[in-house]
């Protein structure tokens, strides 16, 4: 799911001047659900469903005879509404009909997320796609589900759910804002050693990815220099115990010490 997921974010960024239509749906649906379903489910990657469909014990799907006719009328109630409505909240409007709708046997949820991010940054909020609203929703599913349950029991108030995606969107915001200042906190070691940028950079992209381990060849790819530049320079930040030292297979990795980089940066 999360190559998926990725591979989604490559096609929005793709296809994002392309009006939403039914076509996109159908593709968003079939990347996002690629070697994802079973049983039969796996015929119907990519095309709607033709038969019923629930979510949970108080929702059932559209009649399958009126999806394509209903995410015809949502298309048109998000992109024509004669009242001004931000982009923002369109976006998460269209989240909300397509999951009503639920056009599809499974992933129905991945779907309407990712035409989230492809209704928003089609018009130009580009700062969602560094948002992991996915991640919060997942961390916070019974509030999701819970949110669809509000606005069919308060006679289909749809502020409900806005509220708690924005909620969700607001979250993500924090969470970006934190990584960045950690990144930042990172960068202030210029001022306390003598590594140089790409060993800089280094340790902020490691310290994103914990677990990640570098070779000395793929170090010099990276910046460009050659095998014994790059291999100094993952020495260097071995003395300092920034990095550690060891042995996959028949050549040496590196992976961050981070709570050494974090004693050195204040974060503890």
């Amino acid at each position: 799911m999360l190559v998926n997921n990725f591979k989604a974010m490559n096609w929005v960024h793709e296809h994002r001047d392309k009006p939403i239509s039914l076509k996109v749906i159908l593709d968003l649906h079939r990347i996002v659900t690629e070697n994802t379903l079973e049983g039969d489910d796996v015929y119907f990657s990519g095309k709607l469903r033709n038969g019923k469909v629930f979510v949970g014990n108080s929702h059932e799907g559209v009649r399958h005879d009126l999806i394509e006719q209903s995410i015809l009328e949502a298309i048109t109630l998000t992109t024509q509404n004669a009242r001004y409505v931000p982009p923002l909240i369109n976006a998460i409007l269209t989240h909300y009909l397509i999951a009503y709708i639920h056009p599809f046997f499974d992933g129905n949820g991945r779907t309407a997320r990712a035409l989230f991010y492809f209704t928003a940054m089609r018009n130009d909020l580009d700062y969602v796609q560094l948002l992991s609203v996915s991640a919060y929703l997942k961390e916070h599913g019974k509030q999701y589900e819970k949110a669809f349950e509000k606005v069919v029991e308060n006679d289909l108030d749809v502020t409900y759910f806005i509220d708690f995606c924005l909620d969700s969107i607001h979250s993500a915001l924090e969470a970006v804002s934190k990584k960045v200042e950690y990144l930042l906190r990172i960068h202030e070691l210029r001022k306390k050693t003598e590594l140089s940028d790409n060993q800089i950079g280094l340790l902020q992209r490691m310290a994103l990815h914990r677990f990640r381990v570098i070779s000395t060849e793929e170090y010099a790819s990276q910046i460009g220099k050659s095998r014994e530049i790059a291999r100094q320079e993952l020495k260097a930040l071995t003395e300092l115990k920034l990095l550690q030292e060891e042995k996959q297979s028949k050549k040496f990795v590196y992976r961050i010490n981070k709570d050494r980089l974090e004693d050195l940066i204040g974060e503890k």
